[in-house]
């Protein structure tokens, strides 16, 4: 059992889920003991279980819990009210606590803002989107839960519609998960992925995310990919392989936002936005991970997706600087997947049968398995032959140019 926590019995799972609902709804009226809350959160951890239909099953099972946090994390707030939610949590004082916790500055807070350690933070986040995305990611694309006219209004599914999605709307849940996602802290990775769950689901977000300013499309991704690096590179953090297995983490987190919107959007925007940027983020994300001293194999899956990053963004950069190189040099920066491993093509199958029509123009026909089927690769789906040009026209101004798709295709 833990420090501090060793002259107290595990809370139930009423007493925790109460607990945390408590503090999500009124984060800074919250009195509670934060050995306490680290304790509930653990307690919400061990009833989801080992397995993903077990975690699925429990978050379905916590409407009031998802509400709580999908309000939490899409109310606006300041910068100077963030600091104060966690300020507000670190506030007990009690011997136990300190103990177990250590306050610390960061680089990013105001000088008189204190917050715990760091994964404090990330646990207490990370729990709430883990919960969220889990429920999203067990609904196709668009379609929203249907109310049970047997439980009353606090029991019911979530989400209900859009509203009961974003309850503040979709610009300003924009600029609140700007916010959190924003600063370095730890947890940010966690609330891009799940903006990317968000956009999966719902393509009017979608559209929202990848509007300008681009910040959650494109900037903050690109920034707390940098963190990470930084994060990993500070020997002040703990050991090299504690430090290398949270930078894996915190990358796969943070770029898995680029990844969905990319798929669903048929664009990845922070390619245009700051190419030379991005060029030069995953070249060096990619020398990071080569030196990684964890096993490849639980982070090789990402490799594949950062060296297409690489291509597309030097692409860019060359357009950019009035370069157009020949088609072969095009070629030789390709890395084709490996036909040992079909587990990246299952999944790519798998989200692409699962629904919607991939016209990211087209919102009015959006209703999953309802959709008809390309003909021809049977996996993708569209409402209409208009959408399905459309898409298709689309997705060849993302790639390098029309030749270099034509010639692989």
């Amino acid at each position: 059992m833990e420090i501090g926590l060793r002259n107290r019995p595990p809370p139930g799972l009423d007493e925790a889920c109460k607990s945390l609902l408590s503090i999500l709804r009124e984060p800074l009226s919250s009195s509670g003991c934060s050995s306490q809350v680290r304790a509930a959160l653990r307690r919400i951890d061990d009833a989801c279980g080992p397995s993903l239909a077990t975690r699925t099953k429990f978050a379905k099972s916590q409407p009031q819990l998802l509400r709580a946090a999908i309000g939490f994390l899409t109310l606006k707030k300041s910068p100077v009210e963030r600091a104060a939610i966690m300020q507000s949590l670190a506030q007990c004082h009690c011997p136990e606590c300190l103990m177990f916790m250590a306050l610390e500055y960061t680089e990013d807070a105001p000088d008189e803002a204190f917050v715990l350690n760091p994964k404090f933070m990330t646990l207490f986040i990370g729990t709430f989107t883990t919960l969220l995305s889990l429920v999203l990611g067990d609904l196709t694309r668009g379609r929203f839960r249907n109310r049970k006219s047997d439980k009353p209004a606090d029991a019911q599914p979530w989400p209900l519609g859009p509203d009961d999605l974003l309850p503040y709307g979709m610009k300003a849940s924009v600029e609140a998960f700007s916010g959190w996602a924003g600063g370095n802290y730890g947890f940010e990775p966690h609330v891009l992925q799940f903006v990317g769950k968000v956009a999966s689901f719902y393509l009017p977000f979608c559209q929202e995310v990848v509007r300008p300013p681009y910040k959650l499309s494109a900037i903050l991704p690109l920034q707390q990919l940098e963190n990470a690096m930084k994060r990993y590179a500070d020997p002040s953090l703990g050991e090299i392989t504690e430090r290398a297995t949270e930078f894996e983490s915190e990358v796969r987190l943070a770029s898995n936002i680029l990844q969905d919107i990319g798929l669903i959007s048929q664009s990845n925007v922070f390619f245009t936005v700051d190419s030379k940027r991005t060029l030069s983020v995953f070249k060096r994300l990619l020398e990071h991970l080569s030196r990684l001293p964890i096993p490849r194999e639980i982070f090789a899956d990402m490799l594949p997706q950062f060296e297409d990053y690489v291509v597309i963004a030097q692409s860019h950069v060359d357009e950019d600087e009035g370069r157009i190189p020949q088609l072969g040099e095009l070629l030789s920066r390709i890395t084709l997947p490996s036909e040992d491993d079909p587990q990246e093509g299952y999944n790519m199958m798998v989200i692409a049968r699962r629904g919607g029509c991939w016209n990211i123009s087209c919102i009015a026909n959006s209703e999953g398995l309802r959709t008809p089927l390309c003909a021809q690769c049977d996996l993708i789906r569209y409402c209409s032959k208009k959408c399905q040009k459309e898409a298709w026209n689309h997705a060849k101004q993302v790639y390098i140019e029309k030749l270099l798709y034509d010639h692989v295709l």
